[in-house]
């Protein structure tokens, strides 16, 4: 009993933060589709730039960034929400009876987390992009879609802004040239 307990939470976690993996969270999105737990906020969270630092300061610091984005997702969220990793260096956590009011004060919340973890940290410094969308009523692949654009439009005016490395780490966040 105790393997299978462990095979079963092996196959729904993901191993590198210990967060659900995107096998639970659709499976969590389907439980909740038929739920009566409306409205349902979803955000999506896009840790920024991994591609430059996987290539320039290596994937140690690259899954270094991941774990603390996904320890600070745990610390603003409660353990009844779902916070799961759904591609590389994607997050998003589903909030039953959440509605956009306190969905929009959960993503400043994420936004304050950052800039406080910045500024104790300037040698790892971490640019999330994020979106939210709330379902009032049984639509939450809708939901998660607004969701997953809006972090896209929010991703794409981080564009001319990126880490870069530095001969001792990486630098804070400035603007490219």
């Amino acid at each position: 009993a105790n393997l299978y307990e462990e095979v079963r939470r092996l196959a729904l976690t993901d191993p590198l933060t210990g967060i659900f993996n995107r096998t639970f969270f659709q499976a969590e999105l389907v439980r909740l589709e038929r739920s009566r737990l409306f409205p349902v906020s979803i955000i999506v969270v896009d840790l920024d730039n991994m591609k430059l630092t996987n290539d320039t300061l290596g994937h140690t610091v690259g899954d270094e960034l991941l774990r603390i984005t996904a320890r600070a997702l745990q610390d603003i969220f409660r353990s009844d929400e779902i916070i799961a990793r759904i591609g590389g260096d994607e997050f998003a956590v589903l909030l039953p009876r959440i509605d956009e009011v306190k969905v929009n004060e959960l993503v400043m919340r994420i936004n304050e987390k950052m800039r406080s973890h910045n500024a104790g940290h300037p040698e790892l410094p971490i640019q999330l992009s994020v979106g939210a969308a709330t379902s009032k009523e049984n639509n939450l692949i809708a939901a998660f879609t607004i969701a997953d654009q809006q972090m896209y439009v929010e991703k794409s005016r981080h564009k001319n802004i990126q880490i870069k490395p530095t001969e001792f780490g990486i630098s804070s966040v400035g603007e490219t040239q």
